[in-house]
């Protein structure tokens, strides 16, 4: 898993969109699972600077062979608050009070 180095260098999602430390980076392992969001409204309203609305579609992303999965409703309640700029712990907090 790559871990953002404390350099500020910004990752290509951060790049394209002028991201600076405010918003964190996007780990590589993620980019990865990302690379068929492309074309996604995730993309587009962050390309339209719509970081609210990005933000929101993380939650969206949290099926497997149709069902949610509970994980995965962690994970991207996690991920959408690091989007938001909450700290690693916080976030991981936040992804691990979801419920069922």
């Amino acid at each position: 898993m790559g871990i953002p180095d404390a350099s500020g260098e910004r990752d290509a999602l951060g790049e394209r969109h002028g991201l600076g430390r405010r918003q964190p980076p996007v780990r590589s392992d993620q980019q990865a699972e990302m690379g068929n969001a492309s074309g996604s409204t995730l993309m587009r309203k962050l390309d339209a600077g719509d970081l609210a609305g990005a933000a929101e579609q993380f939650l969206l992303w949290d099926k497997a062979g149709g069902k949610v999965m509970l994980g995965l409703k962690r994970r991207r309640t996690a991920e959408r608050a690091l989007f938001l700029g909450k700290a690693g712990a916080e976030a991981v907090a936040i992804g691990q009070a979801v419920q069922a």
